[in-house]
């Protein structure tokens, strides 16, 4: 107990001076902290008296950094949005939101093998056959043949009926017992052959009602539906998106050749996508499917080789 008095007065100054002791270390880290806080919070904005200028004009740019006394916001992270064509795929992202990405591509199907059947619908079987025989490779010796004379050989021999289309031969003055031929080949498919035989007097053949019809190339060239066909075409084993496809699509007609007997694509001759299926629909000749059958061929045959290269340790493949 202190008593009144300048003994009591020393006595009250020694025990303020204890307190002020003690609390003085709480009381400096106290302010240490209220200074650091103030400097992050009120440090004036170096960037708020730059300009930017541009073509339009003028801007002064707002505040870059946080206001006095304000509590840090944390904010969530951006989604990147990329803008697409048909659908939206949902990815996770670095942050807790999925990112939104916009695929372009529509949805393709895709085989992992080449298909069982190349192309629909199939032929009959009487057309199946002349398909086969006129790729059956041949030794066929011609010395000043008649054209009459060259089917009659062909169709006996090949077990193939050919019919002539007499009104079209006769409208280009084409008399196919006139006409004769000399030719010698070995081991060329007797597809080769008969457009040997045939280009020399300016005709072609098509199928038409399960045989082998032969005209002129003017009439090939013809919008009638029995000298173009519709296929449809597998290729979800040659494609993983919708740009394969478009890729693809473009390959058959800058490749398939489009001549006379042919016609030319977009003319005569169409190809349309169907993404959802991994197809193609080709409108095309007898001879232009063919093409396109060889060129899809030779594409899966190179797709294995490939594989067989990358997956089976001899080198590098391309797909």
């Amino acid at each position: 107990q202190l008593k009144s008095g300048s003994g009591g007065r020393s006595r009250w100054g020694l025990a303020l001076l204890g307190l002020a002791v003690l609390l003085l270390p709480t009381w400096d880290e106290s302010v240490q902290s209220q200074e650091a806080a103030g400097q992050q919070f009120t440090k004036p904005y170096e960037s708020s008296a730059m300009e930017i200028k541009t073509e339009k004009g003028t801007i002064s740019p707002a505040f870059t950094g946080r206001t006095s006394r304000t509590k840090e916001v944390a904010r969530s992270p951006k989604v990147p949005t990329l803008e697409a064509d048909d659908h939206a795929a949902e990815i996770p992202s670095s942050g807790k939101r999925p990112a939104v990405i916009t695929r372009r591509n529509q949805q393709v199907k895709t085989l992992s093998a080449p298909p069982e059947i190349e192309y629909h619908p199939q032929p009959s079987a009487a057309a199946q056959q002349i398909l086969d025989e006129l790729s059956q490779p041949v030794a066929l010796e011609l010395n000043n043949e008649s054209l009459g004379a060259v089917f009659g050989l062909l169709a006996q021999k090949y077990q193939i009926n050919v019919v002539v289309d007499a009104l079209a031969l006769k409208k280009e003055n084409v008399a196919i017992e006139s006409a004769h031929v000399t030719l010698k080949v070995v081991d060329v498919s007797l597809r080769s052959t008969l457009k040997l035989i045939l280009d020399s007097a300016n005709l072609g053949f098509y199928l038409d009602d399960e045989v082998l019809k032969i005209t002129t190339k003017s009439d090939l060239q013809g919008t009638q539906s029995k000298r173009r066909t519709t296929r449809t075409y597998p290729v979800g084993d040659l494609i993983s998106n919708d740009d394969d496809l478009e890729s693809l699509s473009a390959a058959i007609q800058e490749i398939v050749v489009t001549d006379g007997e042919i016609g030319g694509w977009g003319e005569l001759n169409r190809i349309a996508k169907v993404p959802n299926l991994g197809t193609l629909i080709i409108r095309q000749s007898e001879a232009g499917h063919h093409e396109v059958l060889h060129l899809l061929r030779s594409l899966r045959q190179t797709k294995g080789e490939a594989e067989k290269g990358r997956f089976g340790g001899g080198g590098g493949g391309f797909f």
